[in-house]
Formats: structure tokens, sequence, C-alpha cells
């Protein structure tokens, strides 16, 4: 069955409503640029990390779980203070501190030969989202006018979902391409690479 064709124009319009690509020339096109970078690196080794855990580390379901575990406890502790920290350093600062220092995740892992450094990881790991979560979401509402925010927004999500689906295929290319360990010290590099250009962009 087809929708009647008024519901089918309206939907259409609304849809051009929301996707407005001429915010795109602008400064937000060059603000969004880096923000997809920052996701594609972010999200470039999720995949490769199961794999050195129980490929490299030999880590146990225990082990593992410790690790996740201290992700999530860590990141709940510091978001109770995140808010004072945003205010002395500004979201911008906090967001390019979060991103230098998540590029410590995929090094200490990569550099890991048991649980220990991969627990460190996981501590630091909580940290930096924390930052990253609070500084991200700050920052952006900084740039979209609340007066139009519906398509500033639906141009954010779209760079969210394609730096996820662009990063999700790129871990595997690096570990295929030059190693495990490899691809998480390159990871690693590209994740702080983004503190630049969110430095410069964003």
């Amino acid at each position: 069955m087809r929708q009647p064709i008024a519901p089918r124009l309206l939907l259409r319009r609304q849809f051009r409503s929301l996707v407005r690509i001429d915010l795109l020339r602008g400064p937000y096109g060059k603000f969004l640029l880096a923000y997809w970078i920052f996701y594609l690196c972010l999200y470039s080794p999720s995949s490769l990390f199961p794999l050195a855990w129980v490929q490299q580390l030999n880590l146990t379901g225990s082990e593992i779980s410790i690790g996740n575990a201290l992700v999530y406890v860590t990141m709940m502790l510091m978001s109770l203070f995140i808010r004072r920290v945003g205010v002395k350093v500004g979201n911008k600062r906090l967001l390019i501190l979060g991103a230098a220092l998540f590029g410590a995740y995929p090094l200490l892992t990569g550099l890991a030969r048991g649980p220990w450094l991969y627990w460190a990881a996981s501590l630091i790991g909580g940290v930096t989202w924390a930052l990253i979560n609070s500084g991200s979401i700050n920052r952006l509402m900084e740039k979209v006018p609340e007066d139009d925010r519906p398509a500033h927004m639906a141009l954010h999500n779209e760079v969210l979902n394609l730096g996820i689906l662009v990063g999700a295929m790129l871990g595997p290319l690096l570990e295929s391409n030059f190693g495990l360990r490899q691809a998480l010290f390159i990871s690693a590099g590209l994740r702080l690479m983004t503190a630049f250009v969110i430095g410069l962009w964003a």
C-alpha cells in the first residue's frame, strides 16, 4: 500500500527542512568535519580491543569484566566533578584534553602483556570518556544556534553515524595490513591527532 500523496509531500518537505546542506558551506561545515574526523578516529579501534584482550593478552572473562567495570566506575565518579572542570577550562579545552588522553587506551592495550596495564588503561579510559562526553556535547550546543537546532543537529547525527561506520571499517583494515599490535599503536596516534584537529576547527 502506498501512502497518499499529501502525506508523502509533507514528509519530503520536513526532510528537506531538516537536511540543510547549505549549512556545510559556513563555519559549521568545518566544525562538523572536525567532529567527523574525531568520531572516525574514536571508533576505529573498537573492533580491535576484543581481539587484543583474547588473542594478545590471553585475558580471562573475569579479567575483562574487571576492566570494563573500572571504565564505568571511573567514568561515573569523574562525572561528579566534570562540571567544575568544564567551567574552569572551557568546553573546547575539555574536549581537546579528552581527545588527547583517549589515545592512551589503545596505546597501553598495545603495550600490555597481562591484565595490569589493561586495567590501568581502563582507569584512564573512564576518565577520558567522561571528559569527551561532557566536552563534545557542550561544545556542540555552543556552536548550534538555539533558533535552528533541528537542522544543525540532523547534520551532526549524520556525521556521527558516518564516522562510526567508516571507523568500524578502518580498524579491521589497519589490522589486516599492519597486524593487531601495530594497528592499536596507529589508532592511538590517530586519536591524538584529533586533539589538534579539534583545536584548529572546532
